[in-house]
């Protein structure tokens, strides 16, 4: 069946059966047939041909994406192997939301790597979108943040907190001054909002009528923004005590407090790997409650 997973995924990527048989190094009839029979096996329709090539159909995306994640186990399993053969440990990827990333991920390095100092783990600070479609198409092992409402199989989720977010700004802007605070006054802030983009960027506008946000995948970037005390941001109250530094503090606004879930979601197959276990078990133990700021 992996064979003809691989076959199929192969077709996917390429666009076509002839460039995945090249890719392949086997016939075009085999990767046919290879093909023929994956549809025959779920009894629906897998692949849209066209002159262009072949597309998946809505089907065919989920069994492409559970290709890849039998892809990525099969090397999982090859490289922990060879990782205990050569007497080394694994490197293991872990994206992180912003409260885990300044909040609770130091302690469990601290943790992790006090205990096992070979460790290679790469952090990627991403938004949670992003996170989730990365762990699902098998870039990440494992993910840390706002759990998503669309939850795929294949993907272990458990939830482990809930948290508040409030919108946060400068001393010096104008709504830390009001002692009632409306819709209207929100829709005509300058909103910073956290995306990942590749680098941190800029696009301001201190025109009251853009509601276009400033987006940035920088905090600290973000925090010497909100100094200048036109924008506001949306970010997990126990953040609080970070952004204080800086001036900066949640708009008393019960109304546009929000509620999230948080915790930890992962593929299976990143269970192969014995680091994924010390650092679930880290995680577990200290994502049971969340401390309130002072």
């Amino acid at each position: 069946m992996y064979e003809i997973m691989k076959r199929f995924a192969k077709a996917v990527d390429c666009g076509g059966i002839t460039a995945a048989a090249k890719k392949l190094y086997v016939s075009q009839p085999a990767v046919t047939k290879s093909l023929k029979q994956l549809e025959e096996h779920y009894g629906v329709e897998l692949l849209i041909r066209g002159k262009k090539g072949v597309a998946p159909t809505e089907y065919g995306e989920i069994v492409y994406r559970l290709a890849k994640l039998m892809e990525k186990s099969i090397v999982d399993v090859e490289e922990e192997i060879g990782a205990k053969k050569a007497g080394k440990m694994n490197k293991l990827s872990l994206g992180a939301g912003l409260l885990w990333s300044y909040f609770y991920l130091p302690d469990v390095l601290h943790s992790v790597i006090k205990r096992k100092p070979e460790l290679e783990i790469d952090i990627i600070l991403r938004p949670p979108l992003e996170l989730h479609n990365e762990v699902s198409d098998g870039q990440l092992d494992m993910a840390v943040a706002e759990m998503p409402k669309k939850r795929l199989s294949g993907i272990v989720y458990e939830d482990l907190l809930v948290s508040k977010s409030v919108i946060f700004a400068h001393r010096t802007h104008p709504l830390r001054k009001k002692t009632k605070i409306n819709k209207t006054d929100l829709r005509q802030c300058h909103w910073i909002e956290y995306s990942f983009t590749g680098k941190d960027t800029v696009a301001a506008s201190h025109d009251p009528s853009d509601y276009s946000p400033t987006r940035l995948s920088n905090l600290l970037l973000a925090c010497l923004l909100l100094q200048k005390g036109f924008h506001v941001m949306r970010l997990p109250i126990s953040l609080a005590q970070i952004v204080k530094k800086f001036d900066i503090g949640p708009i008393d606004h019960k109304a546009s407090e929000l509620e999230f879930v948080s915790g930890l979601f992962y593929r299976e197959s990143a269970l192969l790997k014995s680091t994924s276990l010390d650092l679930i078990k880290e995680i577990r133990k200290l994502g049971q409650a969340e401390p309130q700021p002072n």
